[in-house]
């Protein structure tokens, strides 16, 4: 049966294919190479961290062909294969830039895909950025359609909506057709899975959902190119992806009886494609841990240096936010962390950690602060309320309310709407690179570290691709 062209996995499919680097304005290709150069410093920090090595070990175990790097540890792996080690790793210090409304992490998942099959293909630049930015606009525009509520059906969007961006990544890159594109698509919405489950028990899962993501779009493009059909409806069919993987409301119709509605929008999938680009509305980190957390650590550290408040003097923290972030930031395991991975979505560890060292660092995130007695005193001075206020504004914004209250019975107050690394509070270029030294500096000498950056930054004049990622191997 013929499928139609009258659908939006076509119509993206028509933009990604005739994107055209030349074509594209100076501001999204000089936000794209940044993005690029903060998941590279991200990827390069997550070599060593415990989740890697397993999933390192699987993919050599699997791995055939060998063309594509993995980065830091130098393996050479077949695309899929790549992708998944490369995603992984890049987010496992929860330090890879993250979307507002789309919930999720873009780079962890574009990036490594994009990276891959350009590598393996022999692509310059130029055409590793094209392959990078169609990525980014269909993960950010296909979790946005939720609408900020990505989330509340159990689903993680960073995976659900990654795969389709993975794909978009990989079809630009082999230089696929419209038809092929869109059939990738129809493939990847079979592989839309990753559920938030992993929140609540401190496991790896969530560092696996970029990488597997990543994998998976790769497979979909490759399949496609094949011949293998999907269907082009897949995302407003009445089982496509956006019926079944979104959040669903009761409303009652004329005659009072209850009629279940979806929340979404699907023409913000498509809607000003090529003229209005997405991803210069994607966030950078700047605190280690989970995105809606990030306000919060603001507040208190602008009560801090204000003040210059030292631990000993706070008495109670207050922290006012939206339902999800006291759901996610103060679950059980976030009261009193076991893990890294609980420690990364703890709010009261984080603001302990504003309180000794005015700084939410990667450093820090070791078993022997989050358990240490003093740390817990700190993290149980902290409560938490569910602001009416942050409440009403989300997701236009996560709003944080911080209240120091003092021994002395002084309290103080600060409120952030946007943190530090969203589009309406950039960190300066020189704080990027600050960021980006610091992580790949676990891995590299500082002499590799400054070529890679510099790489980086002149990333659309690179010949081919794996002449970069040869710069990120020690």
């Amino acid at each position: 049966m013929e499928e139609s062209k009258d659908t939006l996995a076509y119509r993206f499919a028509t933009f990604a294919s005739g994107l055209n680097y030349d074509s594209v304005p100076q501001e999204v290709i000089d936000a794209t190479k940044l993005y690029i150069m903060d998941w590279f410093g991200c990827a390069l920090a997550g070599l060593e961290e415990a989740s890697t090595g397993p999933v390192l070990r699987v993919a050599r175990e699997l791995n055939g062909l060998a063309d594509c790097t993995v980065l830091g540890a130098g393996d050479k792996m077949e695309p899929t294969l790549a992708a998944m080690v490369n995603g992984t790793m890049s987010h496992a210090v929860e330090l890879d830039d993250d979307h507002r409304t789309m919930c999720g992490h873009p780079g962890a998942v574009i990036v490594p895909a994009a990276l891959a099959v350009s590598e393996k293909l022999g692509l310059n630049g130029k055409q590793f950025i094209e392959s990078v930015i169609v990525g980014y606009e269909m993960i950010i525009r296909a979790g946005t359609c939720f609408l900020g509520r990505a989330y509340f059906d159990g689903w993680h969007p960073t995976s659900t909506c990654g795969v389709f961006g993975a794909a978009a990544s990989a079809c630009k890159a082999m230089g696929l057709t419209p038809e092929q594109t869109a059939t990738a698509f129809g493939l990847a919405g079979s592989m839309s899975s990753g559920t938030l489950e992993y929140h609540f028990k401190g496991t790896f899962a969530k560092r696996f959902h970029p990488g597997n993501a990543a994998r998976n779009g790769i497979l979909a493009a490759m399949m496609a190119r094949e011949g293998f059909t999907g269907p082009w409806s897949i995302f407003e069919g009445d089982w496509g992806w956006l019926n079944t993987h979104c959040e669903k409301v009761a409303e009652l119709d004329q005659d009072m009886k209850p009629v279940v509605k979806c929340v979404y929008d699907p023409a913000l999938l498509c809607d000003e494609l090529g003229s209005r680009y997405d991803l210069l509305t994607n966030s950078f980190k700047v605190h280690c841990g989970g995105r809606f957390g990030a306000t919060s650590i603001d507040a208190a550290l602008e009560i801090v240096n204000a003040h210059d408040i030292k631990a000993e003097q706070v008495k109670k923290i207050r922290v006012g936010a939206c339902e999800f972030t006291t759901r996610v930031h103060f679950c059980d395991g976030c009261r009193r962390p076991s893990n890294m991975v609980e420690a990364q979505f703890s709010l009261p560890f984080a603001l302990a950690l504003v309180l000794l060292y005015r700084k939410v660092g990667l450093p820090s995130f070791k078993e022997e602060l989050y358990k240490d007695q003093k740390v817990i005193e700190l993290m149980d001075l902290v409560e938490n309320y569910v602001d009416p206020e942050a409440e009403a504004v989300y997701p236009k914004h996560y709003r944080a309310i911080v209240t120091m209250v003092l021994e002395d019975g002084t309290s103080l107050d600060a409120s952030v709407d946007y943190p530090k690394g969203d589009p309406e509070n950039r960190p300066t270029l020189e704080e990027l690179d600050e960021k980006f030294r610091d992580l790949a500096g676990l891995v590299l000498e500082e002499p590799k570290v400054e070529r890679l950056l510099g790489a980086l930054k002149r990333v659309e004049e690179i010949d081919k691709v794996g002449d970069l990622t040869a710069l990120a191997v020690p």
